[in-house]
C-alpha cells in the first residue's frame, strides 16, 4: 500500500478493519459511528493543527491554551444568610452572615447546610472597632455537632484590619452536612466583626 491513502466520495470498510502505514488524507467529512471508552485517563485530547492534521494535546496543555490553570478552577460560596421576616411580607435580603453571636450550634442562625461535597478553604475576619487589647482570636469549625479539625487562631488588632484564617482540604464536609463556627475573641475588646467564609465545593 502506498504511503498516502486518499479517500474521496466516501468509503465503507467492514470485517476486520483497515491497517496501513504512512499518512491518510480525507476530503470531506469523517463520521465514526461507534467509539469505545478508553476506561482510563489517557491525558490525550484530539485537536486540529493549522495544517488540518489531527494531533493531540494533554490536559495541562489545554489549560494553558485556554489561559486557565488547575488551581484557578474553583467553585466558591462565600457568605451565609438567614432571613427573618418578622411582621414584614416583603423586603431586601440581608447581605450579612452574622447578626448576634449564638450560644448554641443548634440555632438556625449558626448553621450552614452544605450544597455539595467540599471543604473550608479560608475565613476572613475584619475588626469593626479598635481593640483596647490586641490578642488572639480563634475560630473553630463544627460538622453535624462535632468539632471539625482544630481551632485556627490569629491576632486581631486595629479597626478595619482584615485577617485571613487558613483551613484547607482536611476540613472537609459532604453534601447536607450541617456546619457551624465557634468564635472565641479571648481578650479582644471589639464587639463587631465582619465574618466571611470561603467554602470550596464541587471539586
Amino acid at each position: 500500500m502506498a504511503n498516502e491513502f486518499v479517500i474521496k466520495n466516501g468509503l465503507v470498510i467492514g470485517g476486520g478493519g483497515l491497517q496501513m502505514s504512512g499518512s491518510m488524507a480525507i476530503t470531506g467529512s469523517l463520521n465514526i459511528s461507534s467509539v469505545v471508552n478508553a476506561g482510563t485517563d489517557t491525558d490525550k485530547f484530539l485537536v486540529l493543527d493549522t495544517n488540518g492534521n489531527v494531533d493531540f494535546r494533554t490536559g495541562a496543555e489545554i489549560l494553558s491554551d485556554i489561559g486557565a490553570a488547575a488551581s484557578s478552577i474553583k467553585n466558591y460560596i462565600n457568605f451565609n444568610n438567614v432571613v427573618d421576616f418578622k411582621t414584614l411580607t416583603q423586603g431586601f435580603a440581608p447581605m450579612s452572615g452574622i447578626t448576634d453571636i449564638q450560644e448554641s450550634d443548634t440555632s438556625p442562625f449558626s448553621n450552614f447546610i452544605a450544597p455539595s461535597d467540599g471543604y473550608i478553604e479560608r475565613i476572613e475576619l475584619m475588626v469593626g472597632e479598635t481593640n483596647t487589647v490586641s490578642a488572639s482570636f480563634s475560630i473553630r469549625g463544627y460538622k453535624n455537632g462535632s468539632t471539625l479539625g482544630v481551632a485556627v487562631s490569629q491576632s486581631q488588632g486595629a479597626a478595619r484590619t482584615v485577617t485571613e484564617y487558613v483551613y484547607g482540604s482536611s476540613f472537609s464536609f459532604s453534601k447536607k452536612d450541617r456546619l457551624a463556627f465557634f468564635m472565641d475573641r479571648t481578650t479582644n475588646t471589639s464587639d463587631l466583626y465582619t465574618f466571611n467564609i470561603y467554602f470550596q465545593v464541587g471539586n
